[in-house]
């Protein structure tokens, strides 16, 4: 079957997504696409089709030696060791192996409550925008990512795994690095600064071993569930996976929602009338603007003829995710940014046996994110309103290189 070719990458798709969508929509609802970097797969265009996709475990699979691709499966254990432990975390495994890996995070993390957890991210968020000024340039101007947007989630999972303090700095640069890591040549050359950082997490995860504190990494260590522990390799790598999953999409999502709501004023004075409205506007800028733009290719287990496409065991296949949040068949009027949208069933969490953990804290660090910055500065404007906006040209990811505004203080 002849594969259509989508631009997926350039500042113009960035800018206007959802035209793309819909020519992927109406070629169906699954198709045979050239994806640039990954090539010839399966995408599922459709909020039904992506829901179905991600949901069903016995046809679509992460582990490729279950859809008989075995040589992706030599490749993975062919990368450096510092790389393939560090990615070896619950999000690629299925079946058993997933249900044991989630069942014990999961136990730790219901010891770590949002709304405990709460009035921390306030505090936290708080001091960030108090730092605003000091970091404008002479007129007037200041790049919100890395003095708000970055460090303040960074910040949040330091905490939240309760690494001390007088490592955070540290912690952070790796964290920073990390941003820069988009491709597996970008990763294997960083490779020294990763090896750091799993030598860094394997000597925490030890102390938190001998002498237990309070945080998520100590309580991940310590949990037990069925008789099952993490091993030591397990740890690093859900430390790992915490520390990306948990900082990375979420800027991308207090990024993407100041951008929103700074073109969109009416949307931003209904939410500064009604603070209870935070939760909602978060999932509708998850949805409009849709940061994670794909999900992670899985592997057909068989043959089968789905959605009426002919799907070969061992092809690959994922959900465009930014096309299930605009289709108008799940959306009424998709492109029209509603802060009160209900039901709003977005995908951007995924959905099934691999939906995000970190949901509702994500959701809290970006509408607690939003309070701060607009309470505190309410006539926040972009430093160039009618200026293109710098989205970055990264497959999979809609984000922003700067985020460049202009700060009014309400007492001006």
């Amino acid at each position: 079957m002849e594969s259509q070719r989508f631009d997926l990458i350039s500042s113009e798709f960035k800018s206007a997504p959802h035209k793309t969508y819909q020519r992927m929509r109406d070629e169906g609802d699954v198709i045979r696409a050239r994806i640039p970097i990954i090539g010839k797969v399966w995408v599922c265009t459709t909020h039904q089709a992506c829901s179905e996709m991600l949901k069903d475990q016995e046809l679509f699979v992460r582990e490729p030696a279950r859809a008989g691709k075995r040589s992706v499966a030599w490749f993975l254990n062919w990368l450096p060791r510092r790389v393939r432990e560090l990615s070896d975390n619950m999000m690629s495994y299925d079946g058993e192996q997933h249900r044991r890996l989630r069942g014990l995070v999961d136990k730790a993390f219901q010891r770590q409550s949002v709304s405990v957890l709460q009035p921390r991210l306030t505090a936290l968020a708080s001091d960030f925008v108090e730092e605003l000024p000091q970091h404008t340039d002479d007129s007037g101007v200041v790049d919100l990512i890395p003095h708000f947007a970055r460090p303040f989630p960074l910040e949040v999972i330091s905490e939240l795994l309760g690494l001390p303090e007088s490592d955070r700095t540290q912690f952070a640069n790796w964290g920073n690095r990390l941003a820069t890591v988009r491709s597996l040549p970008t990763m294997l050359a960083a490779g020294g600064g990763l090896w750091k950082l799993r030598k860094y997490l394997a000597q925490q995860i030890e102390e938190c071993r001998q002498n237990p504190r309070p945080g998520l990494l100590s309580d991940l260590v310590h949990v037990e569930q069925d008789g099952h522990r993490l091993s030591s390799k397990e740890l690093i790598a859900m430390a790992f996976l915490l520390l990306v999953a948990g900082h990375e999409t979420t800027v991308h999502l207090i990024t993407g929602a100041i951008l929103t709501f700074l073109k969109e004023p009416e949307q931003k004075a209904q939410l500064m009338n009604n603070w209870d409205l935070a939760t909602s506007a978060v999932d509708e800028t998850l949805r409009y603007v849709s940061p994670i733009e794909m999900s992670k290719g899985r592997f057909v287990v068989r043959d089968v003829e789905w959605h009426g496409k002919p799907l070969k065991r061992g092809q690959t296949i994922m959900a465009m995710i930014g096309s299930a949040n605009h289709d108008p068949a799940r959306f009424p009027d998709p492109e029209t940014f509603d802060i009160s949208r209900s039901p709003n069933l977005h995908l951007s969490f995924g959905s099934g046996i691999h939906t995000c953990l970190g949901m509702q804290l994500a959701r809290a660090e970006a509408a607690t994110a939003l309070q701060q910055l607009f309470t505190a500065y309410p006539d926040l404007q972009l430093a160039d309103p009618e200026g293109p906006v710098p989205w970055t040209k990264r497959l999979g990811i809609r984000t922003l290189s700067n985020l460049n505004v202009r700060l009014k203080s309400s007492e001006n």
